[in-house]
């Protein structure tokens, strides 16, 4: 696979293959999930088979760890999806909001309203 700058590479420029992308989803670096995730999301457009992994990202304990400050792998999962907007996005959004832990909602709002991410919408402002 090379190194993890070389594949997050590939994930931004939508040059890994499918099962490359998916399989990233599970690396051990928390920074190739990330852009895993994101790179899933921009399929996802067109593909909504792949709305379940990136709810499955979003609900992974193990991507409940910290990128920046206070936002964890899980937050972007749950931003992806609801930048995704299509009714199966903001359905499984919804479904795992509604599962959130209460502790991290605060948290979860402050990245949602940072990215210009509509919980209501799924207006995305990036």
């Amino acid at each position: 696979m090379g190194t993890i700058e070389m594949l997050v590479d590939r994930l931004k420029e939508l040059s890994a293959s499918r099962q490359e992308v998916l399989d990233s989803l599970e690396h051990d670096a928390a920074l190739v999930r990330v852009n895993a995730l994101e790179a899933v999301a921009r399929m996802a457009q067109d593909d909504e088979s792949l709305i379940p992994a990136i709810a499955q990202a979003a609900m992974n304990e193990c991507n409940n760890v910290r990128l920046l400050g206070t936002t964890t792998v899980r937050h972007v999962a749950l931003g992806c999806l609801l930048c995704i907007a299509n009714d199966s996005a903001r359905r499984a959004a919804a479904d795992i909001i509604e599962k959130w832990p209460a502790d991290d909602r605060t948290d979860l709002q402050w990245y949602l309203d940072s990215e210009g991410i509509s919980l209501a919408a799924g207006d995305c402002g990036q």
